[in-house]
């Protein structure tokens, strides 16, 4: 990776894997302007996993989609964003602890339900109502 101020080629001085084990923390020094930087790695969701739709088609696992129906189910307000990005992580985190390439569109939703359900049970129950809607 090159440095963010002087573009050259950096080092890594420090790596820590994440609690969640699908992302990694690293700590880049600049042998040219010895300034550092600090770099968050991400496996990306969609590369990894697939969802399968009732139908039986294959989509890449999308972060927005399940961003959005978190937020959505918060309350869209302000405050519920740094929520939905942190429920977020956490459905993707158990996404991932299945170890499977495809998984199902309901087994997804269910995921995303009882994230919110523990987290917020009005927050689950608009949830619920908002995909008897679609």
């Amino acid at each position: 990776m090159v440095c963010v101020y002087c573009k050259q080629p950096t080092k890594v001085t420090n790596t820590r894997p994440r609690r969640t084990g699908w992302s990694i923390w690293r700590r880049r020094w600049c042998q040219k302007c010895q300034l550092s930087f600090t770099t968050l790695e991400n496996m990306s969701v969609a590369s990894a996993i697939a969802i399968k739709s009732p139908q039986g088609h294959l989509q890449p696992a999308n972060y927005s989609q399940i961003f959005i129906s978190l937020y959505k189910a918060l309350g869209n307000t302000q405050k519920d964003i740094e929520e939905a990005e942190y429920l977020t992580l956490n459905v993707i985190d158990k996404l991932f602890k299945q170890q499977q390439a495809i998984l199902t569109t309901s087994f997804v939703k269910q995921q995303i339900f009882e994230t919110l359900n523990s987290y917020q049970t009005k927050a689950g129950q608009r949830y619920l109502l908002e995909e008897m809607d679609d």
